[in-house]
């Protein structure tokens, strides 16, 4: 929403509040008036002041909120799965030789293969014996499709994982909003 809209709003509502204190106050002067005071009326106290603050939400706060809501789905998932496989850890990495850090979310069955893959390099360097395993890539792509299966099977039964993932969806289509508002019109901006 635009300052323009938003100051606005702030009048508008500013106006219907004091319009409605006004015709309380009238009802509750015409009420004592005929003797007898009106049981369902409402008193408001007049207000002195009325501040509203709006203000466009920072794209590094919705990110974070963002990861905390994808932590609370995935939270909400492990407590109703029942596959060990599946089991989903969400963390903070740093990819190898960059100093990115980004917010991941893995099954159990991703860090498992990737474990392998040391494994497997050991096995190749001659640094241990018996057989490689299978790269993590092919087991990981074979698992998913199944894991994503899982994911839809609970989202269909359990309530609060669906309320989970529409709040999480929910703050992701605020932040795209928010980008492209930000963004419109510029090569680059600075959050």
């Amino acid at each position: 929403m635009n300052q323009k809209r938003t100051v606005v709003l702030a009048l508008v509502c500013g106006a219907l509040l004091a319009s409605a204190v006004a015709i309380a106050a009238a009802e509750d002067v015409a009420s004592s008036g005929a003797g007898e005071p009106k049981s369902d009326t409402i008193k408001l106290d007049p207000l002195d002041e009325i501040i509203i603050k709006g203000h466009r939400a920072k794209l590094r706060e919705l990110r974070q909120e963002i990861e905390k809501a994808e932590d609370a789905f995935y939270d909400a998932f492990n407590e109703v799965n029942t596959v060990p496989e599946y089991r989903t850890y969400c963390g903070i990495e740093t990819a190898t030789g960059t100093r990115i850090s980004t917010h991941v979310c893995k099954p159990e069955f991703v860090n498992s293969a990737t474990k392998g893959d040391l494994s497997t390099f050991l096995y190749e360097l001659g640094v241990t014996g018996g057989h490689p395993e299978r790269a993590s890539g092919s087991v990981i792509n074979e698992k998913m499709a199944g894991y994503w299966q899982h994911i839809q099977d609970l989202l269909r039964k359990d309530p609060k994982l669906r309320k989970a993932l529409s709040h999480y969806c929910a703050l992701t289509v605020r932040y795209q909003a928010e980008f492209e508002e930000k963004r419109k019109g510029k090569w680059f901006f600075w959050d």
